[in-house]
């Protein structure tokens, strides 16, 4: 029997640092930018159908921000120059579809 695809899913995995905290029952949107993703696994259901679980992890380096009632919080890339040069050039050959090391040399 053919499994039929029934909804694609996102989990979020990793950290930012906030510069402050937030407010207990607020409700945020976020915006994540530079984000890695890290793959997608099947997972089954009970009715012949499977969810497609895609997901991606945030780093110190990945700029998070939080909108809520009282403004925006924008997270505090921490990091080495070179982690955050490396991290720029890793995005810069993901946007060009470049092989990562080759586009480092």
């Amino acid at each position: 029997m053919e499994m039929t695809l029934n909804e694609h899913k996102l989990k979020v995995s990793g950290s930012a640092n906030l510069p402050t905290g937030l407010n207990k029952g607020e409700s945020y949107d976020i915006l994540i930018k530079s984000a890695e993703a890290r793959g997608s696994q099947e997972r089954l259901n009970d009715d012949g159908t499977y969810d497609l679980m895609h997901t991606i992890r945030i780093s110190e380096l990945s700029e998070v921000n939080l909108i809520g009632n009282h403004g925006v919080i924008i997270s505090k890339k921490k990091g080495s120059q070179s982690q955050q040069l490396r991290f720029k050039m890793n995005n810069r050959a993901d946007e060009l579809g470049k092989d990562r090391e080759e586009y480092y040399k």
